[in-house]
């Protein structure tokens, strides 16, 4: 049987003070994608600010990756791009 897929993603979210402090792995989504994986899923992670992406390249992915479940982080500045990537 295959394994579902959930692909996490963050949210494109640019206002420069964030990247003032650099790039950096996106730690909270590491933690939910091993424990994922631990619980019998595919876990696959887009760091869409990082990668300097806008909502057309995270809408391909999406179908690139094909996957079962979505997942988008989020803090109180990014709530409006998580909302318009889910």
């Amino acid at each position: 049987m295959k394994k579902q897929k959930i692909l996490f993603i963050t949210p494109p979210f640019h206002a420069g003070v964030v990247e003032v402090a650099g790039s950096w792995i996106p730690l909270n989504l590491v933690y939910v994608a091993g424990a994922a994986e631990e619980a019998g899923f595919e876990a696959e992670i887009y760091d869409a600010m990082t990668k300097k992406v806008g909502y057309e390249e995270i809408r391909k992915r999406i179908e690139e990756s094909n996957p079962d479940y979505v997942g988008v982080s989020s803090f109180t500045c990014t709530s409006p791009d998580a909302i318009k990537v889910l």
